[in-house]
């Protein structure tokens, strides 16, 4: 609307009603949009001007404003003013004397303190008109907060149109309308480039990419939009006309196919490989600081990726193979009687614990540890029901087996749960357990000394079983513990060494009077444990292998399990028909039981192996090397300097980022992230990876992790906690900490420009003089974690009515700075 005939209106609309009428309809020109409500609310708060002089507004001024020709009706309720006019009001409300700029931080204050419960409500629509009314307050008091949050709703458009892959165009209008309502104050405030992002996406929404390009070109820089310390994103298209446009600083490798070539050593300071193919390129030890590889393809060639499944299908087919032989073995154990059934009995508590434990704490060290103790704890049951039979034919033939198995069963029991006790005491386990394990062999020399002096048959047998058993579960449990708690330091090595010097003491014992029967009793008992956890590792493994490459993991699983079914089928086949069977032809009341517990083990197995990768649990050492094994002729960054590069967008599947410099490096919207090998760096924590690719920390917990040089700039961290978290040299400008748990946090030469930390929890902080801290803001924060008795701990400034001034914050900080400089200046003591 031209001004001259948003004069007349403006003119007629005071004649026809009166100057009053006009004051009340510059004060209603400061909301964004108006409701009755707000409009009576007006009304009431603002009689008088800034002088205490009377404004004589009729209440009939509220309705007849609203139904004027400065006013439209857009909804139910719901009123706007042109743009042209609104300014306009607002320029007479200025240049009046009864009003002024003071007249303008009141509304503003009002506004405020109306929108305060609205902007919490559930209904998205009485959220949106009061985040309206809260930008239009803050716009004209406090423009960069208000572009600030204009921005991150930019931000947060651009990350729902990329889960989505469908942008907002509806909602990026309204926004676009929005901020030009607000071009005069954030003009003044110097934040031109926001408007200007507003009009281009405008642009954008409405299909005018060229012209959407060329508005959004004149304010960004290298690809990139900052406002108010928040990098808005760009859309993709305007993204890669924008590249298209610029000439690149750096070596231009864009949209290029570069698969199988080497960069190894090279000098790629700011090199572009955005929307390039960098499958099997070798990047290591390459310079590559400020390198964009924004919508990049890395991982293995087509050939590599073909030869890569078909390895994971035989490891799978040889699992499924493993996996019926140790059924068969263990329905052999039961089906054969004598001392077979009872080391078929251990065998199988043996595997189910094995396999309980994988399937709830996953393929890792500490159960492949406990897997091995129950390895020689198996042995030694073995061992000790052959020295019995050997030494002792009479008196155990005479026995009854089926208490012997129940004696056995407890023993292994007791080791068992010693181990459990063990887990959950951790420091206290060893000297319980071996207590526990004294006391067993105390009682099972007395039982073995009492027999000799024991002449019923029935009672020398109980007694032999009783000693044979409590020394089988205190080896047991000092075998299973100690490989239990060593693990949590991690010692394989001790763990394996442990167990095998348990069974070493028995082979000596044991194996001179029995000749060579043992390797038939004994062996399948080991070798059954053994092989359910090579099993369960082995199909983990192809899982994984497969799962890095195959988009859909319902196929992955599908491909897997399918071969591993495949190979448990061979070997029924080959079994069943007598090809490799070393047994009397097949009968099926015999052999049964062997095709029974096959199949059973097959089901277990497989179902421990499927819940082995959900993301919860740990696999360690299986993940470990599926990821090195796969980024074998993969992408790799091996030792390369990564330094402000950007990987926005690209597809990083099984590149190799070992021993790589990833200082402030950004991460946002990767892809496959998850399947890199990220060993040895921040990215190696599932929480971060998803951290840094989708930039959302609110309430996360982030303790004790080795952050150094992450990129989190102008990230929410609003109620997270990272406490013993080094955050050494990350980039953290225009971060939100408040209400944050900083306890013990590395923060040296760390960037907190702009940073905000309003309300949080800065215990023994381990900040200096290297830490930037220009324009951060603060104001309050406490000194203690709080507890439930006292909530707000140790607050600075100590009156809850105060908050820190510029001045005493940087006071604050300067002290800690010296705290800190006097004790890393303390001599150590000796």
């Amino acid at each position: 609307m031209k001004l001259d005939i948003v004069a007349r209106r403006i003119a007629l609309f005071e004649k026809q009603f009166g100057k009053p009428h006009l004051y009340l309809a510059y004060h209603a020109a400061f909301p964004l949009a108006l409701t009755p409500d707000l409009m009576y609310r007006l009304w009431v708060n603002f009689q008088q001007d800034i002088h205490g002089q009377p404004l004589n507004i009729a209440w009939v001024a509220v309705g007849d404003f609203l139904l004027s020709g400065l006013c439209d009706e857009v909804g139910y309720e719901l009123y706007e003013m042109d743009i042209t006019v609104r300014n306009q009001l607002l320029r007479q409300l200025k240049a009046d004397p009864k009003f002024g700029i003071q007249r303008i931080n009141h509304l503003s204050d009002f506004l405020l303190e109306y929108v305060r419960q609205q902007i919490l409500s559930d209904d998205p629509d009485t959220q949106n008109f009061a985040k309206t009314l809260q930008w239009t307050a803050l716009a004209y008091t406090k423009p960069n907060e208000a572009a600030r949050q204009i921005a991150l709703t930019f931000r947060h458009l651009e990350m729902l149109s990329w889960r989505q892959n469908q942008p907002n165009h509806t909602e990026l209008v309204r926004m676009a309308s929005l901020v030009e309502t607000f071009a005069e104050p954030l003009a003044d405030a110097q934040l031109e480039p926001l408007v200007t992002y507003a009009r281009g996406m405008a642009r954008f929404a409405h299909g005018d990419i060229e012209g959407a390009t060329a508005q959004i070109g004149t304010v960004a820089e290298a690809g990139k939009i900052q406002v108010a310390g928040v990098d808005i994103p760009i859309p993709e298209k305007i993204q890669e006309h924008l590249e298209d446009a610029s000439s690149p600083v750096g070596a231009d490798f864009r949209g290029q196919n570069l698969c199988g070539r080497s960069f190894k050593g090279q000098n790629l300071a700011r090199a572009n490989f955005s929307h390039s193919d960098i499958r099997s390129v070798d990047f290591t030890n390459a310079i590559l600081t400020g390198a964009s590889f924004r919508h990049a393809q890395a991982g293995l060639q087509r050939f590599l990726v073909i030869g890569l499944v078909l390895c994971a299908f035989l490891l799978a087919a040889l699992s499924g193979i493993a996996a019926g032989l140790v059924g068969w073995i263990l329905g052999w154990e039961l089906n054969m009687g004598g001392t077979s059934l009872g080391i078929g009995i251990a065998s199988v508590i043996a595997i189910m614990t094995v396999l309980t434990i994988a399937n709830r704490e996953g393929v890792n060290n500490k159960a492949g540890a406990i897997a091995l103790s129950m390895m020689g704890t198996t042995a030694i049951a073995g061992f000790e029901f052959l020295n019995l039979y050997a030494v002792l034919p009479e008196v155990m033939r005479s026995g009854n087996l089926l208490v012997q198995a129940i004696a056995l069963a407890s023993g292994i029991a007791i080791a068992v749960a010693l181990t459990v006790i063990g887990n959950r005491m951790r420091t206290r386990a060893l000297p319980m357990t071996l207590i526990a394990a004294g006391t067993g062999a105390v009682v099972g020399i007395i039982g073995i000394v009492w027999f000799w002096f024991v002449k019923a048959p029935l009672a020398q047998t109980a007694l032999a079983t009783l000693a044979v058993n409590m020394l089988i579960a205190g080896a047991g449990a000092i075998a299973m513990v100690i490989a239990g708690t060593w693990m949590w330091n991690g010692a394989v090595i001790g763990t394996a060494a442990g167990a095998l010097v348990l069974c070493g003491f028995w082979l000596i014992n044991v194996l001179a009077p029995l000749g060579s029967n043992w390797m038939r009793a004994v062996l399948p008992g080991v070798v059954t444990v053994g092989l359910s956890w090579a099993i369960v590792i082995t199909l983990t493994l192809a899982i994984s292998l497969v799962v890095v490459e195959v988009e859909h993991q319902i196929f992955a699983r599908a491909w897997i399990l399918g071969a591993f079914l495949f190979g448990t089928l061979i070997l029924f086949i080959i079994v069943i028909l007598g090809g490799l069977r070393i047994y009397p032809s097949f009968r099926v009341s015999e052999d049964l039981p062997m095709i029974l517990a096959a199949s059973i083990v097959t089901a277990v197995v497989t179902f421990v192996s499927q819940r082995s990768l959900n993301g919860d649990r740990q696999l360690t050492g299986v993940e470990k090397f599926a990821s090195i094994f796969a980024t074998t002729g993969s992408t790799t960054f091996h030792g390369a300097d990564l330094t402000d590069a950007d990987f926005t967008q690209a597809t990083l599947k099984i590149a190799d980022f070992r021993a790589a410099n990833l200082t402030q490096t950004s991460w946002l919207h990767t892809k496959k992230l998850d399947h890199a090998c990220t060993e040895g760096s921040y990215l190696v924590h599932p929480q971060v990876r998803q951290l840094v690719t989708t930039r959302a920390a609110q309430d996360k917990i982030f303790d004790s992790l080795d952050l150094q040089g992450i990129d989190l700039h102008g990230v929410n961290l609003v109620d997270s906690s990272f406490i013993g978290t080094n955050l050494r040299a990350a980039n953290l400008q225009n971060s939100d900490f408040s209400r944050a748990k900083l306890v013990r946090t590395l923060l040296d030469q760390a960037d907190l420009t702009g940073a905000c930390f309003t309300g949080a929890y800065l215990q023994n902080l381990e900040i200096t003089s290297a830490t930037q801290l220009k324009n951060v803001t603060c104001k309050y924060l406490f000194t203690r974690l709080p507890s439930p008795d006292n909530p707000d701990p140790g607050r600075q400034p100590e009156d809850p009515q105060r908050t820190f001034n510029a001045r005493e914050f940087a006071d604050f900080i300067q002290e800690l700075i010296d705290e800190n400089k006097h004790s890393s200046a303390k001599p150590e003591l000796h």
